[in-house]
C-alpha cells in the first residue's frame, strides 16, 4: 500500500493510506512511500505545492466560484483583512461607476460575512438617509445590507435565505457623480454559507468535517468553519499538536483536553489483545482502525499486520 502525509511529516509513521485522488486547497508538502509486509519499502518521494490564492480563497469561501466584473475587477489584498491573512477589495471605478463580485448557492441557508468601507459618508436629513458612494449586498437582486463611511471598521452581516433553489449572492461598490474619499473602496472577508439542513462540510481539512458537528461544539460560528476545524485543540500526541478535525476522526470532544483516543492491551490465552476507545463502529458511526506492532521499542518501523511476537502496539484511526 501507499502511505502519504500532507504536513511534511514521515509517511511511514504518520501516513494515511492512499485510496482516492487528493484535492489540495492549501500550500503543503506531500511525502509518500510504498510499503508491504516482509518486503523492502520503496524510496520515499515528496513534492511541494503552493496555492495561488484566488478571490474565493481570499474571503474564505472554499469550494465556491467567485465571479467579478471583468472591466473593474475585485482583487486579492493582504495589507487589509479581518482574518489577518487576506481579503477581497472592490475594483477601481470613477464617478458614476459600479464594480461587483458574486457567487451562487443552492438550498436555503444563512450567509454571513465581514466588510468595511473607506468612501464618502452617507448623510441623514429630515429622517432620510442619502447614500453617495457605498457598498451594497444583494440576494437574487434584492438589497439586504449597505455600508458607507470614511473609516467604518469591520462590520459583520448575517442574512437568512429561507427558500430553496439557486441563489445569487452579490456585493457591489457604487459611486455617485461627484466627490471621492481615498482609498474609495470596500473590502470583503470571511464569507460563510451555512445550509439550513446542516449539510455543509469543510473542504480544506485532510478529512471533511460536517458543519453540524462543529456547531454542536459552538465552533466556527464567529469566524468560519474551515479555520475552526484546522485550529489546535490544546491536545498533543508524542509532542505533536492536534487539530479539531482530528477530534472528529477520533470521535473525541474538541473542547475538552482530557477527551483523548486511547488504546489498551491485555494477554488473552497467551496472545496480545488490543482494544481502543472510543470505538466508532457502532450506532451508524464508522471508522477504520489499523493496528501496528513492534517486537521491541527500539525497532525502526511499526509493522502491519501484527503478529503474536509483537509486544508493543499502536492504533491508527481514519475515515473509511
Amino acid at each position: 500500500m501507499i502511505l502519504y502525509t500532507t504536513d511534511g511529516s514521515n509517511p511511514k509513521t504518520n501516513g494515511s493510506e492512499y485510496k482516492n485522488p487528493l484535492t489540495i486547497y492549501d500550500s503543503c508538502t506531500i511525502r509518500a512511500i510504498a510499503v508491504k509486509y516482509d518486503w523492502k519499502d520503496s524510496e520515499e518521494i515528496s513534492a511541494a505545492f503552493t496555492r495561488a490564492e484566488g478571490l474565493s480563497e481570499s474571503v474564505n469561501l472554499y469550494g465556491y466560484l467567485m465571479e467579478t466584473d471583468t472591466s473593474n475587477p475585485w482583487t486579492v489584498v493582504t495589507d487589509v483583512s479581518h482574518d489577518g491573512v487576506s481579503c477581497a477589495r472592490s475594483g477601481v471605478i470613477g464617478h458614476g461607476g459600479m464594480t461587483w463580485l458574486q457567487t451562487s448557492m443552492r438550498k436555503a441557508g444563512t450567509v454571513s460575512f465581514w466588510w468595511k468601507a473607506a468612501c464618502e459618508e452617507a448623510e441623514e436629513e429630515d429622517g432620510e438617509t442619502y447614500w453617495y458612494d457605498y457598498g451594497v449586498f444583494l440576494v437574487d437582486g434584492v438589497e439586504k445590507a449597505k455600508i458607507a463611511g470614511n473609516d467604518t471598521g469591520w462590520r459583520k452581516v448575517e442574512v437568512e435565505v429561507s427558500s430553496g433553489g439557486k441563489h445569487i449572492l452579490r456585493w457591489e461598490y457604487r459611486k455617485d457623480g461627484a466627490t471621492s474619499y481615498s482609498p474609495d473602496c470596500i473590502w470583503l472577508d470571511q464569507v460563510q454559507w451555512i445550509p439550513a439542513d446542516d449539510s455543509g462540510y469543510t473542504l480544506t481539512t485532510p478529512e471533511p468535517v460536517p458543519y453540524s458537528w462543529l456547531r454542536g461544539y459552538n465552533l466556527g460560528l464567529d469566524s468560519d468553519f474551515e479555520t475552526a476545524a484546522k485550529s489546535l485543540n490544546g491536545k498533543n500526541t508524542s509532542g505533536k499538536a492536534m487539530s479539531v478535525w482530528q477530534d472528529y476522526v477520533a470521535g473525541t470532544d474538541p473542547t475538552n483536553v482530557n477527551s483523548v483516543f486511547t488504546a489498551a492491551i491485555e494477554m488473552v490465552d497467551g496472545l496480545p489483545h488490543v482494544t481502543w476507545s472510543p470505538d466508532l463502529n457502532t450506532n451508524g458511526e464508522v471508522r477504520v482502525y489499523t493496528v501496528f506492532g513492534k517486537t521491541n521499542l527500539t525497532d525502526a518501523a511499526w509493522v502491519c499486520p501484527t503478529n503474536a511476537a509483537h509486544r508493543f502496539f499502536k492504533v491508527k484511526v481514519e475515515m473509511p
